[in-house]
């Protein structure tokens, strides 16, 4: 849809780079890391995650759904399972995808204590 065309694009500009290949060694596979505001199932997520399987075909990319639109009491809590999975992966990026993403995991988690580069997707 219109909707999405916008963020992936900003996304494929940003991320291209990641996935560029140079030199006769191929460079280490690069990491990113999407959180989702909502659930697996939810047509605007599952929109937004093909759009970006589409896009980064030769990134490592790992999926955690906050699933704030469901359990919005239990997302402040799987914002913290989110931050360990970043801890754990260390990706080149992350993605936030929509409003809770920013306001549960990056603005508490992120912002101002990491030099990872965060995209907004669908905000």
């Amino acid at each position: 849809s219109t909707g999405t065309v916008l963020p992936a694009l900003l996304v494929l500009a940003f991320l291209l780079p990641l996935a560029a290949i140079s030199g006769a060694a191929p460079p280490p596979e690069k990491k990113v890391l999407v959180v989702m505001s909502y659930h697996q199932g939810n047509t605007w997520q599952d929109e937004e995650r093909a759009g970006i399987d589409s896009l980064l075909t030769d990134v490592d990319v790992s999926y955690f759904y906050l699933d704030a639109k469901r359990n919005k009491e239990g997302a402040s809590a799987r914002a913290a399972e989110a931050f360990a999975l970043y801890e754990k992966l260390r990706p080149d990026a992350v993605l936030a995808a929509d409003d809770p993403a920013q306001a549960m995991f990056v603005v508490p988690y992120l912002s101002g204590k990491v030099e990872t580069p965060v995209i907004f997707p669908g905000v």
